[in-house]
């Protein structure tokens, strides 16, 4: 940006001192028109083509500039649409980071649940391997059978069959039932 307005302004600077000679000399080679005075050799009205050659040049350079700035202004214009772009897609890059972050979060928080649960099976069947089958039989009795069968995985296979042997005929048939499918 700063390239172009510095263009620019040389630019202007050289219009500016293009128009003055122009004017300057126009001025100083003005003569009467009616009269055909040569000046230097030169004749007047190839003097004043001579200043419209300037004028052109002038203009076609000031025509060239303004192209320029032009051009730079639709580049800037299509930088500032693609940083606006880019900062949309930054803002719900991170609200999903953040969303991800949570869900890691919650999903962090669930395993070491479910592992201070398996160690508390893993406990609680060390427990009942120690005891006799006619004392698991009421306790047994209260559990659910997802419980049961978490606590018959985590037994040794020697101390499994007394799990068995403290259920009822029906919750033992049950039990077996769904660790078979």
């Amino acid at each position: 940006m700063k390239k172009i307005i510095i263009f620019a302004v040389i630019g202007i600077v050289f219009f500016g001192l293009l128009v003055g000679g122009a004017f300057f000399v126009l001025s100083y080679l003005e003569k009467d028109a009616s009269e055909e005075v040569i000046e230097e050799g030169i004749p007047i009205q190839e003097t004043n083509s001579v200043a419209a050659l300037l004028l052109i040049s002038k203009n076609n350079l000031i025509d060239s500039l303004m192209n320029a700035i032009n051009n730079k202004d639709s580049v800037l214009y299509n930088n500032v649409f693609n940083i606006d772009s880019l900062k949309n897609i930054t803002k719900v890059q991170a609200a999903q980071i953040n969303a991800d972050s949570i869900t890691i979060s919650k999903l962090n928080k669930s395993v070491n649940e479910l592992s201070a649960n398996s160690i508390n099976i893993k406990s609680l069947a060390k427990t009942y391997e120690q005891m006799k089958p006619k004392d698991m039989k009421p306790i047994f009795a209260k559990l659910d059978t997802k419980t049961i069968i978490a606590l018959y995985n985590n037994m040794s296979s020697r101390k499994q069959p007394n799990l068995l042997k403290a259920l009822s005929n029906e919750k033992a048939a049950e039990i077996t039932k769904k660790m078979t499918r």
